[in-house]
């Protein structure tokens, strides 16, 4: 069984960090700074299940995204405890990498002293000869911009190679290193697999899955008309929308997804024939005219014609009729005329 360790936004926030960010997805983004130079310190991560000393890990995966003057590295270190003796003394790694007082070229000296593994521009790295129950990671970018993301440590992280006899079982051996990249494939699949629900949940799936969604269910989404959180809310509600397709709840439904203002459906039943209109509190706004109109017709009853009105900034001419979008009556009001004040626009002298 291969288990992972996902570095999450909690170990990232307790690292100490110099000329890193973090967002919410997890992402360390650098930012500027005199020389250039990016380093954060993770905390150690604990294999902790009692599988004895001189533990194996797998390997290290994360998603790295740099400009072209920009380089990286990743120093690995691990060990069976976490105290550990340096210059006489001895401390908690945790404690002394975590303390901002020390400046990051001591920290990762003491890590390069200690027999930790270098590994320059790489995203994807075999730890088979890094032994013990505790590790830690140092990660330095030199450069202006750069992003990593999704760090992941696999163990045992090799499961092809542990099914082969004994006397094949080298590790570091040539053998070793190529049946890792089987291994590697297959554990990326496994992921792939794995994240199959995640797709499929409209919480967390990409914009382009979600489009994929909507046209199962039969929803047009064509053009720029929505955007993610909108489409999420409606997909989440479209299998209701279909039960009550062409009714008045389901044009109810659709209009309170766009809008937190008043709003009123009216039926025409002296104007034009199988006409309603939805008339909307709020100021004229063509885009969501045309978005709340492009779902309306998907719903709305067959034969029928929908007309929006917004009626935030226009007037009312009697109960039973109302003005177009961006149509307004002018009010003719009266006006002075002296030496110091001109007419302008429609008045009226008295």
């Amino acid at each position: 069984m291969i288990k992972k360790y996902k570095i999450n936004y909690n170990k990232l926030k307790k690292s100490c960090k110099e000329g890193f960010s973090i967002s919410q997805e997890r992402t360390l983004i650098t930012t500027p700074s005199d020389n250039n130079v990016h380093r954060i310190f993770t905390r150690s991560l604990d294999k902790g299940d009692g599988s004895g000393l001189g533990f194996e890990w797998g390997r290290l995966t994360f998603n790295a995204q740099t400009d072209e003057d920009t380089v990286y590295s990743l120093t690995i270190f691990t060990s069976d405890d976490r105290e550990i003796a340096y210059k006489g003394a001895v401390f908690s790694l945790d404690s002394y990498l975590s303390d901002y007082g020390v400046s990051s070229a001591d920290k990762k000296q003491l890590l390069i002293e200690k027999g930790a593994a270098v590994f320059h521009g790489m995203s994807d790295i075999l730890l088979y000869e890094q032994k013990g129950r505790y590790l830690w990671i140092c990660l330095e970018a030199i450069g202006t911009r750069a992003e990593f993301s999704d760090f992941c440590v696999y163990v045992p992280g090799n499961n092809f190679f542990q099914t082969f006899p004994e006397v094949y079982r080298q590790n570091g051996e040539f053998f070793h290193r190529y049946i890792s990249v089987f291994s590697s494939m297959y554990n990326d699949l496994q992921d792939r697999i794995n994240s199959v629900p995640e797709l499929l949940d409209l919480d967390t799936a990409p914009p382009e899955i979600l489009l994929m969604i909507a046209g199962w269910l039969g929803l047009e989404t064509d053009g720029d008309f929505f955007s993610d959180e909108q489409l999420r809310a409606l997909l989440k509600i479209t299998f209701e929308l279909i039960k009550i397709k062409g009714t008045r709840r389901a044009v109810e439904q659709i209009i309170g997804i766009f809008i937190d203002e008043p709003f009123y459906i009216i039926e025409n039943e002296h104007g034009e024939p199988h006409c309603f209109t939805v008339l909307i509190n709020r100021t004229a706004d063509e885009k969501l005219h045309s978005r709340l109109l492009f779902l309306i017709n998907q719903f709305k009853p067959l034969r029928t014609k929908a007309i929006i009105i917004f009626a935030g900034d226009t007037d009312a001419v009697d109960s039973g009729c109302y003005l177009d979008v961006n149509a307004k009556i002018v009010k003719i009001t009266p006006g002075v005329l002296d030496r110091t004040t001109t007419l302008g626009g429609k008045s009226l002298l008295e």
